[in-house]
């Protein structure tokens, strides 16, 4: 038995979005060049407003970094955005 699920374990199964949110997360993850982490971003689509997301991508791809940076301008720039939203709340 423990040899099946061997076996099972050691080939990661493939993203298959199964909604538009999906589809959008994964679409995310690899804009960031983090597909890998494709489920934290269905986690933020649940969280956050898509405009404020692609806003924060926006102002991430603009500043001009490439992966790992990327992804930490973006999650930089997410998080201003969300405080600013709150605060006017």
């Amino acid at each position: 038995m423990n040899g099946i699920l061997d076996s099972i374990m050691a080939k990661p199964r493939a993203f298959v979005p199964e909604s538009v949110g999906e589809y959008t997360a994964l679409q995310l993850a690899r804009k960031l060049g983090d597909a890998d982490r494709v489920w934290n971003y269905v986690s933020l689509l649940d969280r956050e407003q898509l405009p404020t997301i692609l806003e924060a991508l926006s102002t991430a791809q603009a500043a001009g970094f490439r992966e790992k940076k990327l992804i930490t301008a973006f999650e930089d720039s997410l998080a201003a955005l969300t405080r600013k939203k709150n605060d006017e709340l």
